[in-house]
């Protein structure tokens, strides 16, 4: 028989009390993501890229998304109702938010639409594609990873502090790094060299380039590679391919480069990359039949190789194969997709 106090009413601890909680987080991110067809409750904009592309979002998920849309929305902690503990919690990130927003070109008074009364913020240095993604992660949960965007999306998570999703991306691109895709991959991190994240990838595409270097340096896509990535390649000096095979990737490179920019001769094209490749290794029959006819090689680099192959006792300084060059870079289609969740 149930206990009861003298009131008549059951005794604290009694069935009565006993409660049992319920959650729904599939329902909650199913819910979520159905924002982007919904941008009447769009309360920010972003115009993202160099074009200046609109992507809406909700304020109040951003925010308590990430710490750097946090301090974007809402400079001034106190007036957005964050406690005492949340603040010096914040506190211990203030550098990686300092980071972010030096590469934030935020407009100084975010422009504000009188109709939505929407902010709106500027984001230069992501794509639209990639920050799309961010958005669909942040709103919803989970986003789609492909090649074509996991570069420009791992660039995103480093500007917005979103170290899930950045070890996600992180993970999903470590499986992407393939000899079909390097090329193509190098192009992507070159865009976003000013992120911490990028640079780290960047050197793990170089050395993966560089330990495969003749099937890679064979590929139409080396071609499009930019003169500083090519540069960066052709002067590791763990480069697994032979002096005269970076000879003709290069002069393949500037072969493609010409095409483009039909102002430009041959020589000039690879005068950069000549002093990456120790011609004192190439034979010197290719020397005197080949490299010397092009003409795109200085006469004194190639008398001193052939000097020092005759007499190595005879040339001051010895040319080193693959001098290590230290260069900041200026600033593929695939189909295959995986979803992911957090």
């Amino acid at each position: 028989m149930e206990a009861r106090g003298a009131d008549g009413t059951p005794d604290k601890g009694s069935k009565l009390d006993a409660s049992r909680k319920h959650d729904n987080p599939a329902g909650l991110a199913r819910d979520l993501s159905q924002l982007s067809s919904m941008p009447q409750l769009y309360d920010v904009y972003f115009t993202v890229g160099k074009a200046g592309t609109c992507i809406g979002g909700v304020k109040a998920i951003l925010a308590m998304r990430s710490r750097v849309f946090f301090k974007m929305f809402y400079p001034n902690p106190d007036h957005a109702g964050r406690t005492a503990s949340t603040n010096q919690s914040a506190q211990s990130k203030t550098q990686v938010i300092k980071h972010a927003f030096m590469l934030l070109k935020k407009e100084v008074s975010p422009k504000r639409d009188q109709k939505t009364d929407a902010s709106t913020f500027h984001v230069g240095d992501l794509e639209p594609l990639a920050f799309s993604r961010l958005m669909e992660f942040l709103h919803g949960g989970s986003c789609d990873l492909d090649a074509r965007t996991a570069v420009g999306l791992l660039a995103a998570t480093d500007y917005f502090a979103i170290d899930d999703l950045q070890a996600a991306v992180l993970s999903f691109l470590e499986t992407r790094i393939t000899i079909e895709l390097a090329c193509y991959l190098l192009s992507e991190a070159e865009k976003y060299i000013q992120f911490k994240k990028i640079k780290a990838l960047l050197s793990r595409l170089l050395e993966f380039t560089a330990k495969n270097a003749c099937e890679i340096l064979r590929l139409p896509a080396f071609c499009s590679l930019s003169r500083s990535v090519v540069r960066l390649i052709l002067s590791r000096g763990d480069f697994n391919a032979s002096e005269w095979d970076k000879f003709k990737a290069a002069q393949a490179w500037g072969v493609a480069y010409c095409r483009k920019n039909k102002e430009t001769s041959l020589k000039e094209a690879l005068e950069p990359l000549v002093e990456c490749i120790a011609f004192n290794e190439v034979p010197a029959v290719l020397l005197m039949q080949n490299v010397r006819k092009l003409d795109v090689v200085p006469p004194h680099v190639i008398m001193e190789a052939l000097a020092y192959q005759a007499d190595p006792t005879s040339v001051a300084s010895t040319p080193e194969r693959g001098t290590n060059i230290r260069q900041t870079t200026d600033a593929l289609d695939t189909r295959e997709e995986r979803s992911y969740k957090g």
